[in-house]
């Protein structure tokens, strides 16, 4: 049974857009892979983060909105 999910990813603000989009392409592909498809992309981009995190206070989040079966969620996580 397919449900929908809400995945948010906080990347590096020091990382270029090319990287992060590179990134955001082998989420997609991964949910893909296990049956699952993406309906929303948003780049919500660059906010501070409540703590720092490797010495950052800044961090670029992007949700993205699938949905797909509950062994995506364990893939998603590793």
């Amino acid at each position: 049974m397919k449900r929908d999910y809400e995945t948010t990813i906080v990347f590096d603000a020091a990382l270029d857009e090319s990287k992060i989009n590179a990134e955001i392409e082998k989420v997609t592909s991964l949910v893909a892979a296990h049956g699952g498809s993406v309906k929303n992309i948003q780049n919500v981009g660059k906010r501070k983060l409540a703590y720092r995190v490797n010495r950052s206070e800044f961090g670029v989040f992007v949700l993205i909105v699938h949905d797909g079966e509950n062994t995506l969620v364990a893939a998603l996580e590793r």
